[in-house]
């Protein structure tokens, strides 16, 4: 660190980006986690041979997703000069606001219904057969609409304030977003075309593969209508990203602060006079006692006898001065002997 008003500003942006991007992350976490797990439970109990919509292999991919890409992705994201235009967080505010918890639950109910919807009305709306391979295609849709909502999820998670509808604000700058996308539609690809019996998925036609993609793309305008629901955070006793318990608020008002600042200014001038008023008594102080000690000294120079011989060998009377006398009494002493040797000479 340096003491460059610079170098405070940068750690302040970088310190807001990262607090962003953790929530960014529980924000898609927290969908996906509920989404698969509420669609595997539901799909096993109410399936007719007790099978899941969703394999075990099928889950660690997406749990790959969920975890080490979704870190990757959402977390690389640089600071914008955009975030010191909001107000400083209280230093116990919650993690996760309302709007964040709206949009949890609203992405994750969507996810769940359309995915039930699929699993069981997807024979009808892909004109599949009512046979082991239709099944198998069946399932494969339902995992291929899965992973795709989750792809553009997480675009809808790269805000995560209520005003910010342009989710796609400077992702052209997110080459690691967009690297991680990349890998997940090109994984996944891989994974339906040559998964097989690995991954307990068939090669899709490309109506199947626009249909599922179409399904995924759905999470972007569902997620612009939650953002547009009213707040109820009062409701539900969270904390709001507009609230004051999110926001920092100062003990001290701005008029507060500018009167004891100008107090201060005035203790500061005060401080410097008196500083000037006290050194000049100091001296006047030292100059009135150095007088008094030339005063203590010349009587005792004064008290001497003391002979002044002139041209003519004249003695020229001297003056005694008693040490008790005044400066007006040498002065004249000084003065008669200095007049008896001007008439002798």
């Amino acid at each position: 660190m340096d003491d460059n008003f610079n170098s405070i500003v940068k750690a302040l942006r970088w310190g807001r980006a990262v607090n962003d991007s953790v929530r960014k992350f529980l924000q898609f976490q927290l969908t996906v986690n509920i989404a698969a797990v509420l669609l595997t439970f539901i799909s096993a109990v109410f399936s007719s041979n007790g099978q899941s919509a969703l394999t075990a292999v099928q889950l660690l991919f997406l749990n790959l997703i969920m975890d080490s890409l979704a870190a990757l992705g959402l977390a690389t994201e640089g600071p914008t000069d955009a975030l010191l235009n909001r107000p400083p967080l209280q230093r116990n505010s919650a993690l996760i606001t309302f709007e964040m918890w709206r949009m949890i639950i609203g992405q994750a109910a969507f996810q769940l219904g359309i995915n039930l919807l699929l699993l069981h009305h997807g024979t009808e709306i892909f004109h599949l057969p009512d046979s082991p391979a239709g099944n198998a295609v069946l399932r494969t849709l339902v995992f291929n609409a899965f992973i795709f909502l989750q792809v553009f999820n997480q675009i809808n998670c790269r805000r995560i304030l209520p005003h910010e509808f342009n989710v796609f604000a400077n992702i052209h700058r997110d080459t690691g977003f967009l690297l991680v996308q990349l890998f997940i539609i090109v994984a996944q690809w891989l994974i339906i075309e040559y998964g097989g019996v690995a991954f307990s998925t068939v090669p899709l036609t490309g109506a199947q593969w626009a249909g599922t993609v179409f399904i995924g793309m759905l999470s972007l305008p569902v997620g612009l209508l939650i953002r547009m629901l009213p707040d109820l955070s009062a409701c539900f006793g969270l904390e709001s990203a507009n609230s004051a318990a999110q926001q920092h608020r100062p003990e001290v008002s701005t008029a507060r602060m500018h009167i004891v600042s100008s107090v201060k200014d005035v203790q500061h001038a005060v401080r410097f006079f008196s500083a000037i008023h006290n050194s000049q008594q100091a001296r006047r102080q030292k100059a009135s006692d150095d007088s008094r000690n030339i005063l203590s000294e010349v009587p005792s120079f004064a008290g001497r006898s003391t002979t002044m011989p002139s041209s003519d060998a004249t003695a020229v009377p001297t003056a005694n001065v008693s040490a008790r006398g005044s400066w007006t009494r040498v002065k004249r002493a000084v003065d008669k002997s200095g007049d008896s040797t001007n008439g002798s000479i």
